[in-house]
């Protein structure tokens, strides 16, 4: 996939509804798949990637309608303008939050935001929906981009990875605010073992994310990573070669769902995500991102 062969933008919409199964697009929902799909028709073709959905499966279920829309060459007026119309159906907590880390852009470390969404996994104790702000940070940044994160985040604990660059900054609102944020630090290489442990491929790994999970502003849990997360194409690896392999395939909800998506779209896997934190009931997480035509 590619600028000479982009995705019609009326993806978004069947996408949308494709996930949705059983349970139909709440008025909040159907307002953001517009905006999203108008905003994918302006950008198109050049722009042919910022639309990324994904896939994501733990001990609670697995959760297909969630996405990303990434706002490249964008001043910070303009992000905001943009995020906030998307976050606009979901209330004033998701516009204001929007507002805070788009007007972050002015600060040298930066360099873009993305809006996401989630619909929370079937079967999920706490069901509902969560905005999702990223604020994406310039290649090598360590020291100013943590420290803009703390600042954002009002969190200031130990974190294990926090002498690696930070790559990128997530945080999820609800309709309280925020509930829960997640840090993303680039390791240029992750050993073999490390890679077996993880993805069951017992080959090194170049550039992983490795991700802290922030539940709360003074969570303990955040000091470790609780998910790793690489490109497999970057690697050499396809997804075909990925899906069958433990722990991937503990994940048999995420991998139906993603082979029910394959059938009706172009699916082509960027990403894949894998928990590592300690032990839990079930399966540990595993998200999927990828782009549709």
């Amino acid at each position: 996939m590619s600028s000479e062969h982009p995705p019609d933008p009326r993806v978004v919409s069947r996408w949308a509804k494709a996930c949705a199964g059983s349970e139909p697009l709440s008025a909040a929902e159907l307002a953001l798949v517009d905006a999203v799909e108008q905003q994918f028709a302006v950008d198109l073709p050049e722009l042919w990637n910022v639309f990324e959905p994904s896939v994501s499966s733990d001990s609670a279920g697995v959760s297909s309608l969630r996405f990303s829309y990434g706002f490249p060459r964008r001043t910070a007026d303009e992000a905001e303008r943009l995020v906030s119309a998307m976050a606009r159906p979901f209330g004033t907590t998701a516009v204001a939050a929007a507002t805070k880390v788009s007007r972050a852009l002015t600060h040298p470390a930066t360099q873009q935001i993305m809006f996401g969404y989630a619909r929370d996994a079937r079967g999920a104790e706490r069901s509902g929906s969560r905005v999702k702000i990223y604020l994406m940070m310039r290649d090598g940044e360590t020291t100013a981009a943590l420290d803009l994160a703390r600042q954002l985040l009002g969190y200031d604990g130990p974190l294990s990875s926090a002498g690696l660059p930070l790559h990128a900054l997530g945080i999820d609102v609800g309709a309280e605010g925020m509930v829960g944020a997640k840090l993303y630090f680039h390791r240029d290489e992750a050993t073999a073992a490390e890679s077996e442990a993880w993805y069951g491929v017992a080959a090194p790994l170049r550039n992983v994310l490795v991700i802290h999970r922030l539940r709360g502003p003074n969570d303990p849990g955040a000091r470790e990573p609780s998910e790793v997360d690489m490109d497999p194409a970057e690697n050499g690896l396809s997804w075909a070669q990925l899906r069958g392999r433990p722990p991937i395939n503990a994940h048999p909800l995420a991998l139906s769902a993603l082979a029910e998506l394959s059938r009706e779209f172009d699916v082509d896997v960027r990403r894949v995500t894998v928990g590592v934190g300690p032990p839990a009931a079930g399966p540990r997480k595993l998200t999927v991102y990828f782009l549709l035509r």
